[in-house]
């Protein structure tokens, strides 16, 4: 198998010069995408290539050329990579979505207890706060919730439509994970300098792993609009 360096080519031990080997390095080399899909992606086709090489062998062709043959029966690095990006691509918006899910849920449910649970945690200053801070906690609630529906129903949509359709869903899944972070981090500064929280240990973890979080999702959002770029260069 594969090993995995940072989020570029995949490095593939055993694979030589030949012309297996330069198919199967620039097929890494033009695919995006989630790294152990992409990895088994490559993989597949390096086996696949390998073991119609050795029919070829087998059937009295000399190695070298029974490589070029194979590879040249397989189709272009173009056509290949275009079928495995749409897949990629939609590997990608998936993951995005999830992700999106899954901090903004963690981040509520952090928040709570940091508002509701820990004694002095953050919780003091509601009753003598700014008259339209529960207005806006109000309404950062439901765009936190309208984020992650729209997260949910994002995954669903990956069940049906064609590659179009999953490059636009994509796309949209990647530009809703970075817009959200920093309308949802105005709100919430906003929100605390009129309520004036009480300065706390928990509440410092909780704004550090929040952080954390919103990095997450941004980052794999911005994944998504390359993937959806890369995908639609082969369409």
């Amino acid at each position: 198998m594969g090993f995995l360096g940072g989020s570029g080519a995949i490095r593939i031990p055993g694979v030589g010069g030949d012309a297996v080997g330069g198919f199967v390095r620039e097929l890494d080399e033009v695919l995006y995408g989630p790294r152990r899909v992409r990895r088994d992606f490559v993989a597949e086709v390096r086996d696949g290539l390998e073991d119609a090489a050795e029919a070829l062998v087998a059937e009295g062709m000399p190695e070298a050329e029974a490589r070029r043959q194979a590879v040249a029966e397989f189709g272009g690095v173009g056509e290949v990579a275009a079928g495995f990006q749409a897949e990629l691509t939609a590997a990608q918006g998936r993951w995005t979505a999830l992700v999106q899910f899954f901090a903004l849920v963690g981040s509520v449910l952090m928040w709570w207890g940091v508002w509701r649970v820990f004694p002095g945690g953050g919780g003091a200053g509601w009753d003598d706060g700014a008259e339209w801070a529960h207005p806006l906690a109000r309404a950062l609630d439901y765009l936190q919730a309208g984020v992650a529906l729209a997260s949910v129903a994002a995954a669903y949509a990956f069940r049906r439509g064609g590659p179009a359709r999953t490059r636009v869903v994509t796309r949209a899944v990647g530009i809703l994970a970075i817009v959200q972070v920093p309308v949802i981090y105005l709100l919430s500064a906003a929100l605390s300098a009129g309520v004036a929280p009480a300065p706390s240990t928990p509440a410092t973890i909780a704004s550090g792993v929040s952080a954390a979080l919103s990095a997450w999702a941004v980052l794999s959002g911005v994944r998504c609009v390359r993937a959806a770029r890369k995908a639609a260069a082969y369409a």
